[in-house]
């Protein structure tokens, strides 16, 4: 690719700055080869490539109980909250999360599913279920599947948004240590977050903790930790903050979304993780961003150049960290640590400027 396959590492810079030098002759000349569409992606199953024709053609769909009350937005407390299930594919941990959000010791007020995949035996299931509401559209990954069930939530007068992707299952008290923390009922944070433990009981992927000194009071006695940002597993989030900050970036469609967003909304006032709310992950534990999971891979890279220039700061500065984070990619594809095809998409994170939307907009 641009002449550079089986090129060693001390040849790579020379190869990066003649691409470079015309970035978007290169973008241009490479078009067809780097426009990725999720319907086509390899990663998803035959199954789901047959119907890809289908799912283009689907339209946002509400079961009739949900449809009966479209006209109006229910009046709900601030207090009230609302479960965000983004479904597509894990149907068997769909159903055991279902299950375990009904029977939460503070269940929430209402279950909103929004179902982005192409398996009937999936909708069909969603559909027949009690206690639920069931919207269904086209795969806007991550990010537009989470802005949609957010804007719902918002729409039907919730104060607050319980986020689930469909491998993440919380434990019974999960909720109930959430709105226990003293800032829930005062309507102060931005989000409060959960604790992610893996399969085996560890815990990862949690919450980046604050300043220590801005949480040392809090940790015993309130049981929560000041964080910086946190993943969308169990995460809490106020609407009030989104009304006045923004929805996620949904063109971001996967992975970096719920960081930029998260640490938006920190910026602009405190977020807690509440240490005794856990979250399991039932994450699949092999990735390859070189084979299945380059789809993945490839957003990530864009997004996280993206990032850069949307984070505060002067106009040098957000130049010196694009130009930072472009070159962290260019060493580990230099490195063979990533792969080359995955260049472009470094560099559309350069010009990617997507926008914050806010709900009703």
């Amino acid at each position: 690719m641009f002449g550079a396959e089986g090129a060693t590492a001390s040849e790579f810079p020379l190869i990066i700055c003649q691409f470079t030098a015309n970035i978007r002759t290169a973008l241009r000349r490479n078009h067809e080869y780097c426009k990725l569409n999720w319907a086509s992606a390899p990663m998803l199953a035959s199954s789901h490539r047959r119907s890809s024709g289908r799912m283009r053609g689907f339209n946002l769909m509400h079961t009739e109980q949900d449809k009966q009350s479209d006209a109006v937005t229910v009046a709900r407390g601030a207090s009230s909250v609302a479960a965000i299930v983004l479904a597509f594919s894990r149907f068997e941990t769909l159903q055991q999360l279902v299950t375990a959000l009904k029977e939460q010791t503070r269940p929430p007020d209402e279950i909103i599913v929004i179902y982005q995949g192409s398996r009937e035996d999936i909708a069909a299931w969603l559909q027949a279920q009690s206690g639920l509401t069931y919207i269904r559209q086209h795969n806007k990954g991550s990010a537009g599947g989470f802005c949609t069930g957010i804007e719902e939530a918002i729409r039907r007068g919730h104060g607050w948004s319980w986020i689930f992707d469909d491998d993440a299952i919380p434990k019974p008290t999960a909720l109930q240590e959430l709105v226990q923390i003293p800032y829930f009922s005062r309507g102060e944070p931005m989000f409060l977050a959960s604790r992610v433990e893996d399969r085996h009981g560890k815990t990862y992927m949690s919450p980046q903790a604050a300043d220590a000194n801005r949480w040392y009071a809090t940790v015993l006695q309130e049981k929560c930790v000041e964080v910086v940002g946190a993943c969308w597993l169990g995460l809490l989030v106020n609407s009030a903050a989104v009304r006045k900050y923004g929805l996620p970036i949904a063109e971001f469609f996967l992975w970096e979304e719920d960081l930029e967003f998260t640490t938006r909304l920190a910026r602009h006032g405190p977020g807690y993780c509440a240490i005794n709310s856990v979250i399991v992950h039932y994450q699949d534990p092999s990735f390859d961003p070189f084979g299945k999971d380059f789809v993945k891979y490839a957003h990530y890279a864009r997004n996280r150049v993206a990032r850069a220039k949307l984070e505060p700061g002067s106009a040098l500065g957000k130049m010196l960290r694009t130009a930072r984070r472009v070159g962290h990619f260019t060493t580990l594809i230099a490195k063979r640590k990533a792969p080359l095809r995955a260049m472009p998409w470094v560099i559309r994170g350069v010009f990617f400027r997507p926008r914050v939307r806010y709900p009703a907009e």
